[in-house]
């Protein structure tokens, strides 16, 4: 074996040396090095000590794209449900999710795929890790991975408590749509409470349930209105309201028209644009018959 003679797995393991196992196992990438590599990766699972997990998830912070990263992930699985808090736990105290360089984009990927390969053993302490820690970005790493779970939409209504005066769109968005894809109008004031933060996903969301037409998301809309800023204008977000409240019609009159006394002029030129739609639709003639209505 050569350079790989004073690494006998065996010995490794008989000593219990997670670092010189896990070492053999990045060695061990070429196909002639199969069956060292085979019994390495039995003996960590054969340990299967908690000092196994914090050695493997050191090992993949320090470099997530060196040689041997699936076979050590292939090691976490084999572990079970015993490895999910110490990986989520370790990973989240490397701080790796809070950089922006392509070493943490690459570790927040490959972790997210393997709590996700893990399945419903991570739901609970991810939705753990939301509650311990409020930075942005660690919510956000959570509450995306849950969302690759199919299972996670079980716990919604957990992950809502949790997440529902978090002021960060991202994470607004996700549970958004995991609310969203349920299909369940129960979900409806949470979802018109997103109108704040995400208002697209909020819209999109009420579509999906089937409530867009539901008079309770006028005061909301109209609120947001009020509260846009100029780039939000400048992209055009009215827009989407505009159509949600042409489409409920007479009901929004009331709540327009008290708008067209507002303060903001942008507010005020809303309800004028609206208002004359809806006043539009609402008079337009119905014609029967052929061109001349006979």
């Amino acid at each position: 074996m050569g350079f790989l003679e004073p690494y006998d797995p065996k010995d490794l393991a008989a000593k219990k040396d997670v670092e010189g196992l896990i070492r053999l196992v990045c060695a061990c990438q070429e196909s002639r090095y199969e069956d060292y590599l085979r019994q390495a990766k039995e003996a960590l699972i054969e340990i299967g000590e908690s000092g196994v997990i914090t050695a493997i998830i050191r090992c993949l912070v320090r470099n997530p794209t060196g040689p041997g990263v699936a076979d050590l992930i292939a090691v976490l699985l084999k572990l079970g449900d015993a490895a999910v808090e110490p990986f989520i736990a370790g990973l989240v105290k490397s701080h790796f999710i809070l950089g922006t360089s392509i070493h943490a984009v690459v570790l927040n990927k490959l972790a997210k795929n393997t709590l996700k390969e893990i399945g419903n053993a991570a739901i609970g302490p991810l939705i753990q890790v939301m509650k311990d820690d409020r930075h942005y970005k660690i919510r956000q790493f959570a509450v995306e991975t849950l969302g690759m779970i199919p299972d996670a939409r079980l716990h919604i209504d957990c992950i809502w408590n949790v997440l529902k005066d978090e002021p960060y769109w991202i994470s607004q968005a996700w549970i958004g749509r995991m609310m969203a894809d349920t299909g369940d109008a129960k979900y409806f004031e949470p979802i018109v409470h997103l109108i704040d933060t995400v208002p697209g996903v909020a819209i999109d969301g009420l579509k999906k349930i089937g409530m867009i037409g539901d008079e309770r998301v006028i005061e909301p809309i109209i609120k947001k209105v009020e509260r846009m800023k100029w780039l939000e204008r400048r992209a055009g977000m009215q827009v989407g309201f505009e159509q949600v409240l042409v489409g409920i019609g007479k009901p929004a009159e009331v709540y327009l028209k008290k708008a067209l006394s507002s303060k903001k002029k942008h507010v005020r030129k809303f309800a004028e644009k609206v208002l004359g739609e809806i006043s539009v639709l609402t008079s337009r003639p119905i014609c029967r018959g052929g061109r001349n209505g006979n």
